[in-house]
């Protein structure tokens, strides 16, 4: 943490806040959230502060490496081999089932597509919110 942070203040030549922030517990993660009000109640003078501030702003735009990776592996080239990916679309329609919403009860028509969706539906998990 201590390095993080060392590293960012050094790099913005305000490594002489170090101390401060490491006695406040403020790591990266955490100076992404700081405001102006937080930084002037540690006692940052205007200067610094408008410095820390355009590099929070930098700070919240940036990538974490775990993600800047998936973006470099989005960004390679597309391979000349094609992948192949299983996809599975099932549509059905009771013939009839407008209508008879239409004329039956309510939950008559729910107890017969639970019957039709149970035998469709063989080893897959379903939950039922109930009538």
């Amino acid at each position: 943490m201590a390095r993080d942070v060392g590293k960012w203040l050094g790099d913005l030549e305000l490594e002489s806040y170090l101390e401060l922030f490491l006695e406040n517990q403020i790591d990266l993660d955490a100076a992404r959230d700081l405001t102006e009000a937080d930084l002037k109640e540690l006692g940052i003078p205007m200067g610094p502060r408008k410095k820390l501030l355009r590099a929070i702003a930098v700070l919240e735009n940036s990538l974490t490496p775990s993600l800047q990776g998936s973006v470099a592996t989005l960004n390679a080239e597309p391979s000349a081999e094609a992948e192949r990916r299983q996809l599975t679309v099932m549509f059905c329609d009771l013939v009839g089932s407008t209508a008879r919403s239409l004329v039956l009860c309510c939950r008559t028509v729910w107890r017969a597509y639970r019957k039709v969706h149970g035998r469709w539906t063989v080893g897959l998990f379903w939950v039922s919110t109930g009538p």
